[in-house]
């Protein structure tokens, strides 16, 4: 607990703290989403949207929101047609 203060502490407004720790924890659903992801997904194939979510086992809009968020960050692309795919790391990550 007092990590914690200490860490609520370093923000003016409460709220920044609670931003803060909302990001850091959507940020981990999406990387961990995005391994299990790449395990399972073979490079530069494309994918609609039910078969990502049926595979991973998130409903629609869940998966929806985390693939939005992988595409942000450049992790997946999305084309045109509304598909995505996943990038060839060769090893990268």
């Amino acid at each position: 607990m007092k990590k914690v203060v200490q860490q609520l502490c370093q923000f003016e407004d409460p709220r920044e703290y609670l931003l803060h720790l909302s990001l850091g924890l959507a940020l981990k659903s999406a990387w961990d989403f995005f391994e299990k992801l790449r395990k399972q997904w073979p490079a530069n194939e494309t994918r609609s949207l039910a078969a990502i979510a049926e595979t991973a086992h998130f409903d629609p809009p869940s998966c929806l929101r985390l693939l939005r968020l992988l595409a942000y960050l450049e992790l997946i692309e999305e084309d045109e047609k509304g598909e995505w795919r996943m990038p060839d790391w060769n090893g990268a990550l």
